[in-house]
Formats: C-alpha cells, sequence, structure tokens
C-alpha cells in the first residue's frame, strides 16, 4: 500500500511539474518500482553478510530523509524545475524538465526512495526471521542452515521422512569444512526410519518438533559388523541401526548410539522409547572421548545411558576406550534396566566417569556394571554423586558373570579389571534390595567405596539386602549396613575429583540462525 501510494504520487509529480509525457511518466513509475524489489535483494545481502539490519535500516532510513528532503526543496523552489503551466490548456509551451533540474529528481531523489523502500522490505523479512528465529547454544555455531522442509519433509506424523532426513543431511554434510551446517526440524511430528549424522553439525529440534520412530522394518537397515564386535550384538550379521546414529564424528550435537566420537555435548534431550521393548536404550557412548550429557531426560525399555568400548577379543585388539565422560542433571525411568550401564563390552576399557545429580524413577537399577571372563578390557576410576532413587529393585549392581560372547574364540584367560568405584551421597526409597555385588572369583572388583547413603525398602524387602562376592573395599554412613567385604571406616567420604574434564571447560557458543517455518 505504501509503495502504491508513492507511485501515484510520483507519476503527479512528473506529470504536473516535471512535465514528462504520461508514456514517460509511466515508464519511470515502472522502473521505480522494479528497482525497488532489485534494491530488496541488495539491502538484504549488506544486512545479513555485512551491515547487519541495524545498520543497513539506519543508512538507507539517512537516505530516505535526505531523498524526500531534496524532492520538497525541488517541488518548493522554483529554480530548481520548469516553469510552471498546465498540459491540458498550455501544453504546447510546457516545457520538459532536462539537465540539472532532472537530474535532481532522478538521481538523488528517486534513488533515495527507491532504497529506502527497498530497505523497508528488508525489514519486512528481518521481522519475519526474527519471528522464526532461533537462539541456542553449542560447542560451534554453524555457518549454513537447512530446514528439513527444505527436503520435502512433512511433520504430520504420518508421512515418512527418511529420505528427507538422509537427503538433508548428505547435502550438509559438503559443509563440514566450510563453518559447518545445522538441521532445523520445524514445529510437527516427523515420522521416520534411522538417520546417520555427520561432522561439524548441529541438529535442532524445536521445542514443539517430535522425532517419532517408523514402525516399518523394511526402514531399518542392518548395520555392518562394528570392528570392535565382531557380530552383530544379537545376530552374526548385525542388528538394526539406532534412530540416530553416528560414527567416526567430531563437534556434533546429537542423541542416540555414539562410536568413536569425541568432543560431544548432549544438552536438554528428552528421549521417549517403549518401556516394553528391549534394546531401545536412550544414549549410548560407544569408544567415545571427551563426552558432556547434562540436562536430559530419558524413558526406555533399557539402559537409559550405556557406556561401551567393544566386545571380547575384538574391542581389546581394537583398543579404543571409552574415558573422559561427564553425566550431569539426568533423570531417567527404565522399569526393566539401569538408570547408566557401564559394559557389559567394555573389552577396550572405560575409564573416568563422573556422573552427578542423578534422579531414577522406577527403575531396575541406577548405576550397573557389567562384564565378564573374557572380555579383558577396565572399568576404573568411576565417580558417581548425588542419586535421588524411587523405586527399585538394586540402587548398587555389579556382575562378573554377564553370559554373552560374540563367538566361542573369546579368551577365558581375558579378565577384566573393575577398580576405583566410588558412590556418595545417596537417597533411595521404595527399594527391593541394596546392594548385589558380585565379582569373578580369583579376580574380585576392588576399591569399592559407598559414603553417606540411605536406603528405604519397598513393601517386599529382600531378607538380606547385601549380596557381595568377590568384591573389596571400604564404607561409610551406609543404612542398612553392607557386607563384611566392604566394612565400615569412619570418616570417610568417598572422592569425587574437584578439577574439571576438557570437555565441561568447553564453553557453549550463543548461536542463533533465521528460519522460515
Amino acid at each position: 500500500m505504501a509503495i502504491a501510494a508513492v507511485r501515484n504520487n510520483i507519476i503527479t509529480y512528473v506529470t504536473n511539474d516535471m512535465h514528462f509525457p504520461l508514456s514517460k511518466a509511466a515508464n519511470v513509475v515502472t522502473n521505480f518500482v522494479g528497482t525497488i524489489f532489485l534494491l530488496a535483494l541488495l539491502g538484504g545481502y549488506l544486512s545479513d553478510s555485512h551491515l547487519g539490519s541495524f545498520w543497513t535500516m539506519l543508512i538507507f532510513g539517512f537516505l530516505e530523509l535526505f531523498g524526500f528532503i531534496l524532492l520538497s526543496v525541488q517541488a518548493h523552489v522554483p529554480q530548481l524545475k520548469p516553469t510552471s503551466c498546465n498540459l491540458l490548456t498550455d501544453g504546447e509551451h510546457c516545457v520538459e524538465a532536462k539537465g540539472f533540474k532532472a537530474a535532481i529528481f532522478f538521481v538523488i531523489g528517486v534513488i533515495s526512495v527507491i532504497l529506502i523502500l527497498g530497505s523497508e522490505k528488508v525489514k519486512v523479512a528481518e521481522c519475519k526471521a526474527a519471528n522464526g528465529g532461533i537462539e541456542y547454544t553449542a560447542i560451534n555455531c554453524r555457518k549454513h542452515s537447512a530446514v528439513l522442509t527444505d527436503f520435502g519433509g512433512v511433520g504430520d506424523g504420518v508421512t515418512s521422512n527418511t529420505k528427507a532426513f538422509r537427503n538433508a543431511i548428505s547435502n550438509l554434510s559438503h559443509y563440514a569444512s566450510d563453518g559447518g551446517a545445522q538441521l532445523i526440524v520445524p514445529p510437527g511430528k516427523w515420522l521416520t526410519g534411522p538417520f546417520n549424522l555427520t561432522s561439524h553439525f548441529t541438529l535442532f529440534l524445536h521445542n514443539k518438533a517430535l522425532i517419532l520412530a517408523s514402525q516399518n522394518e523394511s526402514e531399518w537397515p542392518h548395520l555392518p559388523v562394528l570392528p570392535s564386535y565382531g557380530r552383530g550384538r544379537d545376530a552374526p550379521h548385525g542388528r538394526f541401526g539406532s534412530l540416530i546414529f553416528g560414527t567416526n564424528l567430531t563437534d556434533v550435537v546429537i542423541t542416540g548410539f555414539l562410536y568413536i566420537l569425541s568432543n560431544i555435548i548432549m544438552q536438554g534431550l528428552t528421549i521417549n522409547a517403549p518401556i516394553n521393548s528391549p534394546n531401545t536404550d536412550g544414549i549410548d557412548p560407544d569408544s567415545c572421548t571427551n563426552v558432556r550429557i547434562e540436562d536430559c531426560y530419558i524413558v526406555s525399555g533399557d539402559d537409559c545411558v550405556s557406556i561401551k568400548s567393544g566386545w571380547d577379543e575384538y574391542g581389546i585388539k581394537f583398543a579404543m576406550p571409552s574415558q573422559h565422560i561427564v553425566i550431569k542433571r539426568f533423570t531417567c525411568v527404565s522399569p526393566d534396566s539401569t538408570m547408566i550401564a557401564l559394559g557389559s563390552e567394555m573389552s577396550g576399557g572405560i575409564s573416568d566417569v563422573r556422573a552427578e545429580d542423578l534422579t531414577a524413577i522406577n527403575t531396575e537399577s541406577a548405576i550397573r556394571i557389567k562384564t565378564a571372563v573374557g572380555r579383558g578390557g577396565y572399568v576404573k576410576d568411576i565417580f558417581v554423586k548425588g542419586m535421588n532413587l524411587t523405586t527399585m529393585k538394586y540402587v548398587f549392581w555389579m556382575t562378573g558373570a554377564y553370559k554373552s560372547h560374540p563367538d566361542p574364540n573369546y579368551d577365558p584367560k581375558a579378565l577384566p579389571n573393575i577398580t576405583g568405584i566410588n558412590y556418595r551421597d545417596v537417597v533411595a526409597t521404595q527399594v527391593m534390595m541394596s546392594a548385589r555385588l558380585q565379582g569373578i572369583s580369583n579376580n574380585p572388583f576392588t576399591n569399592i567405596c559407598i559414603s553417606n547413603v540411605t536406603i528405604q525398602f519397598n513393601e517386599k524387602p529382600k531378607k538380606h539386602q547385601w549380596n557381595c562376592t568377590d568384591v573389596s573395599g571400604v564404607t561409610n554412613k551406609v543404612t542398612p549396613p553392607p557386607c563384611e567385604s566392604l566394612p565400615e571406616k569412619e570418616q570417610l567420604q568417598c572422592p569425587f575429583p574437584t578439577n574439571s574434564l576438557p570437555i565441561e571447560s568447553v564453553k557453549l557458543k550463543s548461536c542463533s540462525t533465521n528460519a522460515f517455518f
């Protein structure tokens, strides 16, 4: 409407005051409107790539004021325009504006107005972008962005988006070396099969976006056998892929099964899986270094978090440990499994895991260490503090007889080393059994420390609350009293590191992107 009003005023001015023929006046207005739309592109380029919206609008605003002042001066100063006349009654004596008089109108006045009207279109675009703008924190901000709908995504909860996710990430992977990329999932219910991530990548879900796992088995390919496993975990030829999968990646914001990754931050995730379905782990860091999981909520039919590092002789040979892992402010619901599992595939080693401020509700156990003869490897330097647990079978659970192997060729002399396991500051209610700690004969789990623990039973507690074999360590202020192999040591407080891991020192950057939903 503003452009139409200015257009009408200009055609009136150029015919009545500048004495242009009507055909020429019409061409002036046509060129004027067309140039406005072209200048909007220039304004957008300057705004996005160089000046920013504030300076672009400020400069164009000054030009607008300058242009309107010149046009007003010309309109009111007779010396700057042709002699006044009436085209209808005195047309043959009306002289068309030329020379510096026309130049004032064309070069200075109209161009200035065109620039500002072009900038007004930039302002509209900026306002729309602000309404669809996204702000978040990440390890690194991304230079390139795309929305899932750009690749044919449909968020109706019915249409499959497997191809859309895969095509989008494949396309964005080309920007890994050019500032990275992010895929924005807008509001909606996005049904999909598994898809793989890429390095230097952010998968950003709008707070009203929900990713739904497809129930169509044909959309779930079998993964190639991982080199540290030798075969599939449940079948000789691999297993179905995780919904969101990554391997050999760095600098990513993700969730799902993580294999051979480093420098990973998972923050503010909500994961819901059927509680009656096995192998629906929430987050599985496998052979990963420098991982930070915080402010996450997971409902699972299996382990909420399962830290792994390879299986038997294959994991020993591959020798890629999981280490330097931080878990904070974490909530788990898993009636048939554990909040945080270490193993059972731990043949490459698991060390320096730090977990604090944990909540488990209706969960089989809190922290479970799983291993077996033939695993080799180690689980050591595990530090846990601040657990609030409600309704579970076991608070503490360790087993050295987890019966699963990839093949009969495992080495029975490859014994795991489980040592330096520390738990403190635990409150648990509605518990069936305090602890089930079963090491390996002639290879006990050592240096176990448990302090400041209060456990209250459910209506049908076990008669013997502590079952301990082939374990050793110390305890303090633990209720009910632990087994003899974990004697009381007064004034003991189990250690928890005071230094920060490198991944904790990573300062998340404030990032933003514009997306039109």
